[in-house]
């Protein structure tokens, strides 16, 4: 299991190769979001996500008899605009279902409805499936504490 020094080590790597690669963090990158102008979430989840819509969204996308099985973890980054809606741009799994059998991107883009922030942001969220257990966290991204957990008292 990575540390979480590793975690935050990778995730840097990762926006610093994104950013000539566009503005997707995570190597699957979908289309049709605007991404003409987002800031990346710093210290505060600016983007109101409830935690269990999410889980349940994310579990709505899998197939029946992927739901016990699945483990690993998934990043996603999600924009979410001045009203609220939600668009995935990228995402990373690291999980044994494989993308293709999810329909993840449709999913989240019709049916995950944030609190709308005051700025148009790229929400990062990672959900990491364990026997039993999905755990939720959210990342913020700045210049004195590089990558971190933000907190989840929305």
């Amino acid at each position: 299991m990575m540390t979480y020094f590793k975690i935050s080590a990778l995730f840097v790597i990762l926006l610093f190769s994104s950013i000539a690669k566009a503005q997707n963090l995570f190597p699957e990158k979908f289309k049709e979001c605007d991404t003409e102008r987002f800031l990346l979430e710093s210290d505060t989840a600016n983007a109101g996500i409830d935690e269990e819509e999410f889980k349940e969204i994310v579990l709505s996308a899998l197939k029946e008899k992927d739901l016990d099985r699945i483990r690993g973890e998934i990043a996603f980054q999600i924009i979410v605009d001045l009203h609220g809606n939600s668009c995935l741009i990228s995402m990373e799994n690291g999980t044994n279902v494989k993308s293709k059998k999810m329909d993840i991107k449709a999913a989240i883009d019709s049916d995950l409805k944030c609190d709308p922030p005051t700025q148009q942001v790229a929400a990062i969220v990672k959900l990491e499936f364990r026997e039993h257990i999905i755990r939720l966290t959210r990342l913020g991204l700045n210049g004195k504490r590089g990558w971190h957990e933000l907190s989840s008292d929305l």
